[in-house]
């Protein structure tokens, strides 16, 4: 079995250091999710944190993958 490790999300700036870790300890590789776009304003509730709002900010960085 293969795991792979999931950089969504995570800074653009600790790529490199995740990548790292995660060839450490024995992982195939790291990916991150692909998205059509990305939303400057959300105006639902987001349902998976406490204040309904989405975890990244309008202005993350979001590399093509």
């Amino acid at each position: 079995m293969k795991f792979w490790q999931m950089v969504t999300w995570a800074e653009t700036e600790h790529y490199r250091e995740i990548a790292r870790a995660a060839e450490q300890l024995g992982f195939c590789g790291v990916m991150n999710a692909d998205h059509a776009f990305f939303p400057q304003q959300v105006n639902s509730p987001y349902p998976y944190s406490e204040d309904a709002k989405p975890p990244m900010p309008s202005d993350s960085q979001y590399p093509d993958t």
